[in-house]
């Protein structure tokens, strides 16, 4: 049975998402109270330290969302139905001109649909990378199946010459509005012991500490 027929008979709301960063930004976001958009940090002028493709971002403020006049994608806080990302897979392997770290110093956060419908308002999500025009934007759970369930699943997501979308598809996006309370994010995963014990310090006296656990292979 595919994964949406699972999703279908059991509750859509239980849909795990996951947003990545560097460990050293847990503190800032327990600070601001939780995930920013682009467009919101620049406002607030909230830094983090950068692990993704400046242009790629620059992208992101730029790229009208569909279905809502006025607003870019950059407008959104972006979480993810896949681990093993490609953009994980780029850092990894060092493609990230912009981020010199390694792999095992960046962590999983992650929420559900559920959390995420019971404490915020505007939300869509995405059959592929949001920047890319083909991507479709949707605001209706029960149009979750337009995701590729069995790509987002699958470990191997490389293009093929008997299908080039797959990259693409890999990344599809759910989308919250602005900001992402800290309070969604019901778990941090992390490469190994070591790191796992360095965010427990850094979550130690915050009003809210996720679960933190190793799960070694959502890396490369």
């Amino acid at each position: 049975m595919v994964r949406w027929e699972m999703i279908k008979i059991h509750n859509p709301d239980n849909v795990r998402l996951y947003h990545i960063t560097h460990a050293t930004n847990i503190s800032g976001i327990i600070e601001a109270g939780g995930l920013w958009s682009d467009n919101a940090c620049a406002a607030k002028e909230i830094s983090s330290l950068n692990i993704g493709y400046s242009r790629l971002k620059a992208r992101r403020l730029t790229t009208p969302v569909p279905m809502r006049a006025g607003k870019f994608v950059g407008d959104y806080v972006p979480l993810y139905f896949a681990n093993r990302s490609p953009m994980l897979y780029a850092i990894s392997r060092k493609q990230v001109i912009e981020y010199s770290g390694e792999q095992r110093e960046i962590v999983y956060l992650v929420t559900t649909i559920g959390d995420i419908l019971r404490r915020c308002e505007s939300w869509l999500f995405t059959d592929g990378h949001a920047v890319e025009s083909i991507s479709g934007f949707y605001n209706d759970l029960a149009e979750l199946e337009q995701i590729d369930w069995d790509l987002v699943e699958a470990w191997s997501w490389r293009n093929t010459s008997d299908d080039n979308d797959r990259k693409r598809r890999k990344q599809a996006e759910f989308l919250v509005e602005n900001f992402l309370p800290w309070e969604c994010i019901s778990k941090i995963a992390v490469y190994d012991e070591i790191m796992a014990e360095r965010v427990k310090k850094t979550l130690a006296g915050a009003a809210h500490c996720p679960e933190v656990c190793v799960e070694s292979k959502w890396y490369y």
